[in-house]
């Protein structure tokens, strides 16, 4: 159980790097794209709903690839 906690531990964390990424990449272009140079209250909405989208689908596709993965550790151990 605990060597399956540090294997699943990075794979937890992906999908926070890159709603982060993606949150501030969003940001980031907002800021330049504006005239002020400086993000617009709309640019952070975006930033913020584009990164938990992100955050969701990625942890949604780690979660698929798990169950896959637990089904063929389960087939093996029945060999």
């Amino acid at each position: 159980r605990y060597v399956l906690f540090a294997i699943a531990a990075p794979n937890a964390v992906f999908p926070l790097i890159l709603g982060g990424g993606i949150g501030l990449a969003i940001v980031g272009i907002g800021a330049s794209l504006s005239v002020d140079g400086e993000p617009a209250g709309t640019t952070f909405f975006l930033g913020s709903l584009g990164g938990f989208l992100t955050v969701c689908a990625a942890s949604w596709v780690i979660w698929r690839r798990s169950i896959g993965d637990e089904g063929t550790a389960s087939q093996d151990r029945a060999s």
